[in-house]
């Protein structure tokens, strides 16, 4: 399994309360911004979103040096935002 920032059991409704039995994976992305600053996300941490749709969960914390504020993102990410390549990997010919 590849990396992830937190990983949960519990019981739970929503991933914060209720009585369902929860097990998952959170990743959690950070930002001072305001909540649509733009946030990486790696292509490992994409495909896991995608091979684990049903336990994964993306917590998005903002405003965070001024009063944390955070909103809960579940697969697919394309459906909530627009995710574009700022990375490439060099390799030699």
């Amino acid at each position: 399994m590849g990396h992830f920032s937190v990983k949960i059991w519990g019981r739970t409704g929503s991933l914060l309360s209720g009585n369902q039995h929860l097990k998952g994976l959170i990743e959690v992305k950070t930002t001072n911004g305001w909540e649509r600053t733009p946030f990486h996300i790696s292509r490992n941490e994409l495909e896991v979103a995608d091979e684990r749709r049903e336990d994964w969960y993306l917590f998005r914390l903002y405003e965070f040096a001024r009063g944390p504020k955070a909103f809960e993102l579940r697969p697919p990410l394309d459906a909530h935002v627009s995710l574009t390549a700022t990375n490439f990997q060099a390799s030699f010919q």
